[in-house]
């Protein structure tokens, strides 16, 4: 990817149209575009995000606190395997107090190569707040549940069989836990650590870390 100048006009002209916050991405995270609603939504001129790192920009993180918009984003693993890319939720700058729904729209060349990624942003707390509401009440309702009639919860399988231990690695490296953190976590040694990915990347057929947590988004495991 050359630059911005690279981008087609007419969707450059698109995105500016939207209503929604809209940034453009390429493969080393640095942003080439950012429409008017972004500026908006987000309190930063175009002039001032363009060729920053995205993920310095939005700096999304879980509920939890983890880091989900970071270096090595498995957004680009999941683009290059043509795979469909779910949309996902983060707490964002300027303050984190917004919880912001993000949908991303590969942008391929005429090869089918995808060379940067649009990204869609929704401001959505008021729906998250609610669905947490909901959650709680489906979590108390589920224990009275059990309470009378057993543990009747169902767990879709995982489409490769991974031990317990294998599936908290994974967790863990899909929110951007490094080999001594989850060593660290899980009370064993790095050398254990590494084994146990080794093993997981042979079971899931991957190649890299990268692949493997694009593999535990597209199938729902982390």
């Amino acid at each position: 990817m050359e630059g911005p100048e690279a981008l087609c006009p007419d969707l450059l002209r698109t995105i500016d149209a939207c209503g929604d916050p809209v940034f453009v991405a390429d493969e080393r995270w640095t942003i080439l575009h950012w429409n008017k609603s972004a500026e908006a939504a987000f309190g930063r001129a175009a002039a001032d995000v363009l060729g920053q790192r995205c993920f310095d920009v939005i700096a999304g993180i879980d509920d939890a606190g983890r880091e989900v918009c970071r270096v090595h984003c498995e957004k680009w693993a999941l683009a290059r395997r043509g795979a469909r890319i779910h949309n996902f939720d983060v707490r964002g700058m300027p303050a984190r107090d917004k919880y912001l729904n993000v949908s991303i729209l590969p942008i391929t060349d005429a090869t089918g190569k995808p060379v940067a990624l649009a990204h869609l942003v929704r401001n959505v707390s008021r729906t998250k707040r609610l669905e947490q509401f909901v959650r709680e009440i489906a979590t108390d309702a589920e224990d009275v549940l059990t309470s009378h009639v057993g543990n009747g919860t169902i767990h879709e399988p995982s489409p490769i069989h991974l031990t317990s231990r294998e599936l908290e690695v994974l967790d863990l490296l899909a929110h951007g836990a490094g080999s001594s953190t989850i060593a660290e976590r899980l009370g064993v040694s790095p050398h254990t650590v590494h084994n146990h990915i080794a093993v997981m990347l042979n079971k899931l057929g991957v190649h890299s870390r990268a692949e493997a947590v694009a593999y535990a988004f597209e199938h729902h495991l982390a």
